[in-house]
């Protein structure tokens, strides 16, 4: 390319927004200039410094670097392999997101203008895949403020302000973007689409009763959503252009909401919903893809792993024509999809809660509804708490979820094993955990119900409350900060009918307990032992399950592709974190550890794993994953020796959350069970 040639295109790229093109003319016409003879007439030189001001106001950092801060772009590529599925770690995504912010604002700091180089749209689609959309917000602000205005860019950051709920912002930014005259036709049609989400959110944020009572601002909202959906839909190309696809079914949703609550469409708008549907079923029937789901024996077309949003598309298109089994099927297809990610799921949940309202709709409605958030909870981060998920935790709908055959084993594709039996096992286990406080209502830690004889045979069938010696402590055995029995007070935050003052009251002695350098447990009778109305309370949650040995550190995982492929062994906890309501931790759950330590009593199993915890858990159950029964009790986090077992994935001093596991507490008891250790 001739030098004269060169500086025209780059005035071309840089007038359409191409910064990709840009940068890599940038380098060109640098290397172009080095050459003999290498210089532009005064014309052309006019042209190219117009079109490099162009770029840095408005599209770039640095418009001649060809490399990214060797620290930048270390702390870019971290961050994408923290959010991978395989290797996914919140901790050090957080972490990574606070040291990005602070190096974007080093003013120095050379980035390049090509996003396939400096991977900072490749970085806020990872975060967006596991839904951290207040680091995308912060981090694209950041990028946008320093002059970094690619349009993906905008439209991720409209995108984190409509799921932060900074509606207003989000749409006077996207409405700012679909101005620009320079704008691909791919970033139009995210942008547009992006604007009838935050408009619908206007309206179903505001819809608590009748539509006839919303302000019209909030109706012409839904009509103006139907709008700028409509604006994208080409019903001629539903099977090949996905933003049509994307559009469509969310012409679907809105217009059916406008039909549900009386709300008239806009003036001239005379697409029907089920229509629309209609056309998104039938245009998809011939795709080699949904053929292959169809007939999964036949040949897998190349491509079928490419979209998981089609799937998520024909089951809401089913749903509108209320075909609920091929509904569960596309929804089972979608959960079990290997691209669907958490952001995938999320979105699907939200617009099944906010447009379909499928709580409401009894049998496989609600039910879909539920397998879905089952499977987005291996898919998050963390800690659940239950109060999110009071109605699966309502007898009515679990009796409704295991009711559900075909149609929620359908949705939940693989992980029907477990599905919706393991989530039924797991809240009944939760009923059983107790919040324990001082006499004034603070929580103090958390404890468990177990059968006495379960831990030692002469204790029988009365249940006791299990604990750390650092929650509940004894005379003999204290803890600076723990409270004695009698000044400890029980109670079960999924009691039915019970409220947090409906507290038991504990004998004034424990039964055993062993100081907090040892076992950290302590076992406690409620007072009036095992008879009377406190007694029947605990009879009707039940006792835990105890495990008699440790899981294998490292197990087959049944959900590679690979044959033969382990994974660490998962350990769940359920407690009181930060003593608030009941929290159960389900992802980053790896037992890292299992055995003694060189420096503690060889008789103390401990147990090393990564579940998140705060203050609070401490004496909380630690289950294995399966069947949930009680492998340890939860003890402290820090950062501890190595045990003498450990997963192969564990590394040198990695942080970890300590426990011991009760078989060692069993055993404990039965060589000494009167005074403790």
């Amino acid at each position: 390319m001739s030098l004269k040639t060169t500086v025209e295109s780059l005035v071309a790229a840089s007038a359409s927004e191409n910064w990709s093109q840009v940068a890599r003319l940038v380098e060109d016409l640098n290397a172009s200039l080095k050459q003999p003879h290498g210089s532009i007439d005064l014309g052309d030189g006019y042209k190219l410094l117009e079109s490099l001001s162009l770029a840095l106001r408005s599209g770039g950092f640095d418009v001649a670097a060809t490399t990214m801060d060797p620290g930048l772009a270390k702390l870019v590529a971290d961050l994408i392999a923290a959010t991978n599925e395989d290797t996914r770690d919140f901790e050090a995504i957080q972490t990574n997101c606070a040291k990005l912010y602070d190096l974007l604002a080093d003013p120095a700091l050379p980035i390049p203008l090509d996003p396939e180089k400096n991977r900072l749209v490749d970085m806020l689609l990872a975060l967006r895949s596991v839904r951290a959309f207040e680091p995308i917000a912060r981090l694209s602000d950041r990028l946008l403020t320093r002059g970094y205005t690619l349009p993906y860019i905008r439209i991720l950051n409209a995108q984190s302000l409509i799921e932060t709920g900074k509606i207003s912002a989000a749409i006077s930014s996207l409405k700012d973007v679909l101005n620009s005259t320079r704008l691909e036709p791919k970033h139009r049609s995210l942008a547009h689409g992006l604007l009838g989400r935050a408009l619908k959110q206007i309206y179903v944020n505001h819809m608590k009763g009748s539509a006839s009572a919303l302000p019209y601002s909030v109706r012409e909202a839904l009509r103006e959503s139907i709008r700028s959906y409509g604006a994208l839909y080409d019903r001629e190309n539903l099977s090949s252009e996905e933003y049509s696809r994307w559009a469509g079914i969310n012409l679907v949703g809105t217009l059916k909401l406008a039909e549900w609550d009386n709300i008239a469409p806009p003036i001239g708008f005379s697409a029907k919903a089920d229509d629309i549907a209609k056309d998104i079923i039938e245009g998809h029937a011939g795709d080699p893809v949904v053929q292959y789901w169809a007939n999964p024996s036949a040949p897998k077309p190349a491509n079928a792993d490419a979209d998981p949003w089609m799937a998520a598309t024909l089951a809401e298109a089913h749903l509108a024509k209320q075909n609920w089994s091929e509904a569960a099927r596309y929804f089972g297809i979608f959960a079990d999809h290997p691209k669907t990610t958490a952001f995938h799921l999320g979105s699907a949940i939200r617009q099944l809660e906010e447009v379909w309202r499928l709580e409401k709709v009894p049998g496989v409605g609600a039910q879909i509804l539920t397998a879905l958030r089952i499977r987005m909870l291996r898919l998050v981060d963390g800690t659940i708490d239950l109060n999110l998920f009071e109605s699966m935790a309502s007898q009515r709908s679990l009796d409704q979820t295991r009711s559900a055959g075909g149609e929620l084993e359908a949705v939940l594709g693989e992980f029907a094993g477990m599905g919706i039996t393991w989530w039924a096992n797991g809240l009944k286990r939760a009923a059983s955990v107790a919040r324990i406080t001082f006499r004034d209502g603070r929580t103090n830690g958390t404890g468990f119900i177990v059968r006495g004889g379960d831990l030692y045979e002469p204790w029988g069938d009365e249940l006791m409350i299990v604990t750390n010696n650092h929650v509940v402590c004894s005379k003999a055995i204290p803890y600076r900060g723990a409270l004695m029995p009698g000044d400890a007070r029980i109670s079960f935050d999924l009691e039915l009918g019970a409220t947090r003052s409906d507290r038991l009251e504990c004998a004034q002695d424990v039964v055993w307990t062993s100081h907090a350098s040892d076992h950290d447990a302590t076992v406690l009778r409620l007072k009036g032992g095992g008879s009377g109305a406190a007694a029947a309370r605990l009879r009707a949650l039940g006792a835990l399950q105890l495990a008699s040995v440790v899981p294998a550190l490292d197990i087959e995982d049944r959900y590679a592709k690979k044959k033969g492929t382990t994974r660490p062994s998962q350990v769940l906890i359920i407690g009181h974190s930060r003593g608030e309501d009941l929290h159960i931790s389900f992802r980053n759950n790896e037992l890292l550890g299992a055995g003694t330590k060189s420096t503690a009593d060889p008789n103390i199993e401990f147990l090393h794993y990564r579940a998140p915890t705060e203050k609070g858990n401490s004496g909380s159950p630690v289950f294995e994953e399966f069947e949930w029964n009680v492998v340890g009790l939860h003890h402290m986090g820090s950062e501890h020796e190595a045990l003498s077992r450990s997963s192969s994935k564990r590394s040198k001093n990695q942080p970890a959350n300590e426990g011991i596991s009760i078989a060692s507490i069993r055993d404990a008891i039965r060589r000494n069970p009167t005074t403790g250790s």
